[in-house]
């Protein structure tokens, strides 16, 4: 089973006082393959939004966390602005292309079904182009999920890179502005050290609280939305 150290890293962060616990006192094998676990429940949540997309990009795909628990066998590229992490997923067999979203995305037009975009826009200037762009390369029809981190998550300033928060109200205006139809608004799960310290050996029950929580105080908001090109003039 494969274990993402990114992943771990990041929940450490999150969940520093929780993870230094079962650190000190469970096997490392033990650890990541909860770990593992719950990353794996986490990703399945977002593939959910695309099952029914055959070709999908992944724009910020990183290490390959998302694409890597594709359950449907999609025909899937990534595509990051980091040189190698890309060359890093080709040697894996992963078609993906360096890009930057602030600029021209590699692909050519109406080529996917579905794009998918996690914690990026947070770090784009200017948000307008970005859809513009990921509007070029999706289909007539095309699928789009974007996540960026909850406005009231109490580190999202603490990253230096973040130059614009987003509400619900502000990512849904951003997509309908640029003709998207059939715009869904959805909080994601709610991660805190308390939750991931009790339920850390149960990552079934630790999800399914998270999502529950997370629907009064979120850790990301996420927008799914079907690309309208007829509307473009």
């Amino acid at each position: 089973m494969e274990f993402n150290k990114q992943y771990l890293n990041e929940m450490e962060d999150t969940e520093k006082g929780g993870m230094y616990l079962f650190k000190k006192f469970f096997p490392k094998k033990m650890i990541e393959k909860k770990t593992e676990q719950h990353a794996r429940l986490f990703q399945l949540k977002r593939w959910f939004y695309l099952k029914k997309c055959k070709r999908i990009l992944d724009i910020g795909c990183g290490k390959g966390n998302f694409i890597k628990k594709d359950p449907f066998n999609s025909e899937i590229y990534g595509m990051d602005i980091i040189k190698k992490a890309v060359e890093d997923l080709k040697k894996e067999g992963i078609p993906a292309k360096q890009g930057d979203l602030n600029k021209k995305i590699p692909f050519k037009d109406n080529y996917f079904d579905g794009l998918s975009c996690f914690h990026v826009f947070e770090h784009i200037p200017d948000p307008t182009r970005a859809v513009s762009e990921i509007k070029r390369v999706l289909k007539d029809d095309g699928k789009l999920v974007i996540a960026v981190p909850n406005l009231s998550f109490k580190k999202f300033y603490e990253d230096y890179t973040h130059v614009k928060p987003y509400t619900k109200r502000s990512l849904y205006k951003l997509l309908k502005n640029n003709n998207f139809e059939n715009i869904n608004i959805k909080n994601g799960p709610c991660m805190n050290q308390l939750i991931s310290a009790t339920f850390f050996l149960f990552p079934r029950i630790r999800f399914s609280i998270e999502k529950l929580i997370g629907k009064i105080s979120p850790f990301e908001i996420i927008a799914i939305a079907k690309n309208s090109k007829s509307k473009n003039a």
